[in-house]
């Protein structure tokens, strides 16, 4: 029986303004966006053709991603696109599967975790079909409601905040080692942003953070604006949630929420709800080194 190998692949922002009948008429910008469309679906063919060598080939969109934790026996995931489509396709992967990012539009895309593109994913696969691959562990979060699981798979950041961003984010945090009490103190500001590694030169980097290396299994919590008057001491503007600890943020908000992986999930956080942040367990298996 041949392996199965799941390719999935990203919308283009050309389809969807064709394919919603979006009214956006400058010439100039959709002749580029074509541009991207095409050379991304010339990259599809190549995969899918490159794939089917190796094994049996299953294309998911990435809208339905979601169909690939009810698949068994996956061999590999291929994304086709940027590191958003990679992201999308990750809350779906445990860390026993692999995943192969191929960057679909170089010319465009930055892809940092997009370790191939149309010039050398057979090479790849080829490597991952005979276990012979380098590969990155990328440590993921997990994110708790109220001692209940929201998921164990963040890669990138999540941003907790009030729902409305020209608010006061106000709330009380706590960070906690095996099970003790390090820290607690209550914060107004903007909200935060909390991850792992993968995450930190994004959001965080921009906010003026240190982005982390990128094997480092430590998260980083980094306050927005954090508000103080000025006969106070700032509060933590930064902390690190080692392996073994986690942080705890309970609301003092009628209306706040959890936006985790930009917009891959939204979950409601009421007035003296608690969330809490950890190191995951599932780590995320990423063909090739960055």
């Amino acid at each position: 029986m041949k392996p199965r190998i799941i390719v999935v692949s990203k919308q283009t922002t050309y389809s969807k303004i064709i394919d919603d009948n979006i009214g956006f008429n400058d010439e100039s910008i959709l002749s580029r966006w074509k541009t991207s469309h095409e050379r991304h679906y010339e990259s599809l063919d190549t995969v899918n053709k490159v794939a089917n060598k190796f094994g049996t080939v299953l294309n998911i969109d990435i809208q339905n991603a979601g169909l690939i934790a009810e698949l068994s026996e996956v061999a590999l995931i291929v994304t086709v696109g940027g590191d958003g489509t990679l992201l999308g396709a990750s809350h779906n992967v445990n860390n026993t599967i692999p995943i192969l990012g191929v960057n679909s539009d170089p010319e465009t895309s930055v892809g940092f975790f997009c370790t191939s593109t149309t010039t050398n994913v057979e090479e790849s696969i080829s490597q991952v079909m005979a276990k012979d691959f380098k590969f990155t562990v990328l440590t993921r979060m997990l994110v708790k409601k109220n001692g209940v699981t929201v998921t164990d798979r963040v890669l990138n950041d999540v941003l907790y905040c009030h729902t409305n961003p020209a608010t006061t984010s106000s709330y009380v945090i706590e960070k906690k080692c095996s099970g003790f009490p390090l820290f607690k103190e209550t914060q107004k500001s903007s909200g935060f942003w909390v991850g792992p590694a993968a995450g930190s030169t994004g959001a965080r980097r921009s906010a003026g953070f240190d982005p982390m290396p990128l094997d480092s299994k430590v998260l980083q919590l980094c306050v927005r604006e954090l508000y103080h008057r000025p006969d106070q001491v700032p509060g933590l503007r930064m902390i690190e949630i080692n392996d073994g600890c986690s942080v705890h943020a309970r609301s003092k908000m009628a209306l706040s929420a959890l936006y985790i992986d930009g917009d891959h999930k939204i979950v409601l956080v009421g007035l003296g709800d608690e969330v809490s942040f950890e190191k995951s367990n599932d780590s995320l298996l990423l063909v090739g080194k960055p």
